[in-house]
């Protein structure tokens, strides 16, 4: 029996019935478009206003002292993706017949059993894990 696991160890899902493929893919990043890590941002903005962080006055900071719209002067702390690509799921639709193919899409599972999370949790775990995946050069997703 097939499972998503396969597919996150880097091994390439035939759906059958005409359905074609899933795999994960590695897709080049676009540095011209930063986009924010929440994850690591949320935690610095935390260690900033309990003064834990180096750059952060003992006390830490107020939350108005931080940038916001409102206040455009105040202490940056967004911290941005800096790899040059990321991983994704990739549904192949080139040998599917399905009627009106680009109006349906794979959105893989999220949350705590979720695949997206399975993904991650590997690629964290073992460094090298990502050479397990295509590079998709010329991908527009």
């Amino acid at each position: 029996m097939w499972s998503m696991d396969k597919v996150t160890d880097g091994y390439i899902l035939n759906m059958g019935a005409h359905l074609s493929t899933i795999s994960v893919i590695r897709v080049p990043r676009d540095h011209s478009t930063p986009r924010v890590n929440w994850g690591a941002t949320n935690k610095y903005k935390k260690e900033l206003l309990s003064g834990e962080a180096d750059e952060a006055p003992e006390g830490g900071y107020d939350e108005e002292d931080l940038y916001s719209e409102d206040n455009p002067d105040g202490v940056k702390y967004f911290i941005y993706h800096t790899d040059d690509w990321y991983c994704r799921f990739y549904w192949n639709k080139k040998n599917c017949s399905v009627r009106n193919k680009t109006v349906y899409r794979f959105r893989a599972t999220r949350g705590n059993k979720g695949n997206k999370k399975k993904l991650k949790e590997k690629l964290k775990d073992d460094d090298l894990h990502y050479k397990n995946f295509k590079m998709m050069d010329n991908f527009y997703g």
